[in-house]
């Protein structure tokens, strides 16, 4: 007898005979034996179709794979993985789930871009986004509602909405390199040590205030508790509790809801970022507009945008900017500081008496702007982009899989594909045999063009779901740090170098630490020129 007969047979009898605390009882057991039958052969189905891909061997009956992954630095067994198996193949998630890892570029192209509908976020990130920010636009998945919500908040992220805010950019970084500074006052030869992490998140968000929403946090100068809770919530990911929550999410997107200390900081994040971001739309009802063309201003002219939509808009794109953005300053700060001919070169480029518009930003300084694609290129801020197929379909392969004539692949419903992002940018087929390591000068010449012929750069995603905030976010890490204000404004100021070993971090995004430490940080010795 199958266990599904058995289940029926149940069913019939709890149906059927007179009402008793037998068959009372009987309803939550039968649902418990439906559901459990129903995950198995799920899962069993799942396994035999994805039989045929290439992987590793199960390592844990709880974790799967997932822990080589957590053991390992950011992106290190992805790589590992993929030069073993290939361009797709499976590995295993919590409790026997099967995951398809995919850096075959016609099917990452299908999977962000043309059928991106039929593969949404998985319901674990959904629940973490809501978790910190509510339904905004990172939570959306349904293809009208995305495309009402990115309807609403296109004005503030167009061309003329950044250019507008250049100027408060280069105020911020001014700011920053003033605390800078008054670090190095104290020393008889103007150096100080200082740890450009901190000062990269509260700069961010600084950065996102003033410049996003005409709001000055002064969490540089004053310190703020949003920038506090916001770091504290990823700044101890490395820890084993952390890595359980972030596996079993993706089975079990009720996990969040789990009282505990992570669950503790979840609540408290998404309430300040939501009684911040309410002050501030509530206050903005009666500024002043004259010439303000601040992201706040053009969201309150977008139509059909009501409260609770504005400030679940403002909340996601404060959380979701200070993660990728501080992140960012540091990996292009540290790379800056480990290559000193790059960074007297630059000096060299930036030393002009006067700060430079949007355009001459972005025309005028070609090293620069190499600067920022490489760090990005090298140090994406999001190390994965996690992905669930809607309904049992085909895959398309631009090569055969490993060992095999096929160019395509079934993938059944609900199996999770992941794409990492830092293979994809590594590849030597596309970047060359010196792939991982940062040479700003690919993007120079000649080879910036081949390059953006046949890259797939995804730092912030791509297709319709793209990162809402992309372009305010690449002007803001362009024109804040990475490549145009605020690096124009230290390397007139500062020289810097690296005093300890740094490795990446992953927590929400990828971040950099000491080696051996926990947490995140970038330590830096400063010296005012």
């Amino acid at each position: 007898m199958s266990i599904y007969s058995l289940v029926f047979l149940l069913f019939e009898l709890a149906t059927t005979q007179p009402a008793t605390m037998f068959s009372s009882l009987m309803f939550p057991v039968l649902f418990a034996l439906l559901f459990t039958t129903h995950i198995i052969w799920r899962r069993f189905s799942s396994i035999r179709t994805l039989r045929s891909l290439p992987g590793p061997a199960l390592t844990h009956w709880i974790w799967g794979n997932e822990m080589e992954l957590h053991s390992s630095l950011p992106g290190e067994t992805y790589a590992y993985w993929s030069k073993i198996y290939g361009q797709v193949f499976k590995f295993w998630g919590v409790f026997g789930t099967q995951v398809i890892c995919v850096t075959d570029r016609v099917a990452v192209a299908q999977i962000l871009a043309s059928e991106r509908f039929r593969f949404p976020k998985p319901a674990g990130a959904r629940a973490w986004f809501k978790s910190i920010s509510g339904k905004g636009i990172l939570y959306v998945e349904d293809k009208e509602e995305h495309a009402r919500q990115r309807k609403m908040i296109a004005p503030a992220m167009n061309f003329q909405a950044t250019k507008a805010i250049t100027p408060k950019l280069f105020d911020c970084a001014k700011e920053l390199a003033d605390s800078w500074e008054l670090c190095t006052k104290t020393d008889a030869d103007s150096v100080a040590e200082i740890d450009a992490a901190w000062w990269a998140t509260r700069y961010s968000l600084d950065t996102i205030g003033k410049a996003g929403f005409s709001w000055n946090l002064s969490s540089m100068t004053k310190g703020h508790h949003l920038a506090a809770t916001l770091d504290s919530l990823t700044n101890t990911e490395g820890g084993f509790a952390a890595f359980a929550m972030r596996a079993l999410v993706w089975a079990f997107p009720s996990v969040l809801q789990i009282p505990s200390a992570k669950g503790k900081m979840i609540q408290e994040a998404r309430l300040q970022l939501r009684n911040v971001s309410q002050k501030l739309w509530n206050d903005s009802k009666n500024m002043d507009k004259d010439g303000d063309k601040s992201l706040l201003t053009l969201m309150q002219e977008a139509d059909d945008l009501d409260d609770e939509q504005a400030v679940t808009h403002m909340a996601t794109l404060i959380s979701a900017a200070f993660e990728t953005v501080s992140a960012s300053i540091s990996w292009v700060l540290y790379e800056i500081a480990q290559h000193p001919e790059i960074q007297e070169k630059l000096r060299e480029e930036v030393s002009t008496d006067e700060d430079p518009d949007f355009d001459t930003l972005h025309s005028k300084f070609p090293l620069l702007d190499a600067v920022y694609k490489e760090t990005l290129r090298l140090h994406s801020p999001v190390l994965e982009l996690h992905h669930v197929s809607s309904k049992t379909q085909t895959l398309r392969l631009g090569a055969p899989l490993q060992g095999s004539t096929k160019n395509e692949i079934l993938v059944p419903k609900g199996t999770v594909l992941v794409v990492p992002v830092s293979v994809i940018q590594t590849d030597p087929e596309v970047w060359g045999p010196d792939a991982e390591h940062w040479k700003p000068e690919r993007w120079l010449g000649k080879r910036d063009q081949d390059l953006h012929g046949k890259a797939d750069f995804l730092a912030f995603s791509m297709g319709p779901r793209v990162c809402p905030g992309r372009l305010f976010a690449e002007a803001e890490i362009k024109a804040s740090c990475l490549i145009n204000v605020l690096i124009i404004v230290l390397l007139r100021m500062f020289s810097f170098e690296c005093v300890q070993p740094i490795e990446p971090f992953q927590s929400f995004v990828v971040r950099t630490k000491v080696v051996g430490d926990k947490t995140s940080s970038l330590p830096l010795k400063i010296k005012r020129l």
